[in-house]
């Protein structure tokens, strides 16, 4: 008797050793890979096409994130001040004040994407003509509204960087806004490269453009305004940018107006 319960007493062990080891290398395993260059790369990818309950099991092991609008709450990742782009986190308060007006009041917020990169969020604001002109509408209809030529309200669109871009980048991204002349668009570009210098725009930092009246944009970066030009090309080709047909950010124009009562 004693034999026997030596021998299941050494099994048990053996039993209870395997299974710790098992849980060191998964964890282990987990730890690593998630490190790991290739899994920062493909893990959009595979946490997107994974189905239920196996990312669930995946993210147990930290090999999922969650999504950012399980990270910021309920309620649309609304707060009480601010609200949060969903796929970024970045947070734009409800109301905001801008060289073209104070107090303007948050439409809509939105990402622009490069491939599966989230460059920068962005929040888009309008003072009160603004948001009486898009009372009941959402979306294309919305958008339609606030690039009308009739429409002279305050507008501005605040961007957020969420990763680092170089300047020279960025300022010939948006000086090939279509509609302007070419002497137009030489002037906007020494305007941006000038303001936000050489280098970069590092994560975190933000830059506005702000459109008043219907014939001047003016450009702020970092917090403080590099300077303003006053051009109907220029005025309306950089609304489209954001809420023409070719939109860099089609999660701005969806979300547009809905915040509106």
């Amino acid at each position: 008797l004693q034999s026997v319960c030596a021998r299941r007493g050494g099994t048990m062990t053996i039993l209870g050793t395997t299974v710790i080891m098992l849980a060191i290398i998964v964890a282990a395993a987990s730890y690593f890979v998630a490190l790991s260059p290739i899994y920062k790369a493909v893990s959009p990818f595979v946490c997107d096409f994974l189905d239920g309950s196996f990312e669930e099991d995946w993210r147990l092991f930290g090999l999922c994130e969650p999504e950012q609008a399980e990270i910021a709450g309920s309620e649309d990742a609304v707060e009480s001040d601010s609200r949060k782009e969903p796929e970024t986190g970045i947070a734009f308060p409800f109301s905001e004040s801008f060289e073209v007006g104070k107090n303007l009041q948050l439409l809509g917020v939105g990402v622009r994407k490069k491939a599966i990169l989230k460059v920068y969020s962005l929040g888009f604001y309008g003072n009160k003509p603004v948001v009486k002109a898009l009372s009941g509408k959402s979306g294309d209809e919305a958008c339609d509204a606030i690039l009308s030529p009739n429409l002279k309200g305050a507008r501005a669109v605040k961007l957020m960087f969420n990763m680092g871009v170089g300047t020279d980048k960025v300022a010939e991204a948006m000086a090939g806004v279509e509609g302007a002349s070419e002497e137009v668009k030489g002037k906007f570009l020494t305007m941006l490269k000038k303001g936000m210098g050489q280098g970069k725009m590092s994560k975190g930092e933000s830059m506005s453009f702000e459109w008043k009246g219907n014939n001047v944009v003016v450009v702020t970066v970092r917090g403080s305004k590099i300077g303003e030009i006053k051009d109907k090309g220029l005025h309306k080709g950089l609304l489209e940018i954001y809420l023409g047909s070719k939109s860099v950010s089609p999660s701005l124009k969806k979300d547009l107006g809905t915040m509106v009562q």
